[in-house]
C-alpha cells in the first residue's frame, strides 16, 4: 500500500524503487524462520507441558515479531516525501523524488 500510494504516481515519469526495494528480503527471512521456530518449539511446549520450553519459545516469538516490525518500520519510512527542491523553477513542478533518486523535470506537454 505504501508503494502504491508513494511512488505509483511518479512512475513512468521518473525512477521508482521496486517494491522489493523497499524492505530487506533477509531480514523478512530470518524473522519469518525465528517467528516459526518460535511458534512450532510453543505447540511442543504445551503439548509436554514444559513451561521453561514456553519461555524460550516466547523469546523466539518476540524476536521474529521484532524482525518483521523493522521491516515495516523501513517500508513505512518510504512513506514520507523526501525534502523539496529549494531551487524555484526546477522544472520539477511539485512532483517529489524517492529518497536517493534525483528528481527529473517533467516531459514538456504538447
Amino acid at each position: 500500500l505504501v508503494w502504491l500510494q508513494r511512488y505509483a504516481p511518479l512512475a513512468g515519469r521518473q525512477r521508482v524503487p521496486q517494491l522489493e526495494d523497499l524492505y530487506w528480503r533477509r531480514l523478512a527471512f530470518v524473522g519469518w524462520g525465528i517467528w516459526t521456530a518460535g511458534v512450532a518449539l510453543e505447540t511442543v511446549a504445551v503439548g509436554l507441558g514444559v513451561l521453561a520450553l514456553s519461555r524460550v519459545a516466547g523469546v523466539l516469538v518476540a524476536a521474529g515479531l521484532l524482525c518483521f516490525l523493522v521491516n515495516v518500520g523501513r517500508i513505512a519510512n518510504h512513506w514520507r516525501a523526501p525534502a523539496k527542491d529549494s531551487g524555484a523553477g526546477s522544472g520539477n513542478r511539485g512532483r517529489l523524488a524517492p529518497a536517493g533518486v534525483p528528481a527529473t523535470p517533467a516531459p514538456p506537454r504538447s
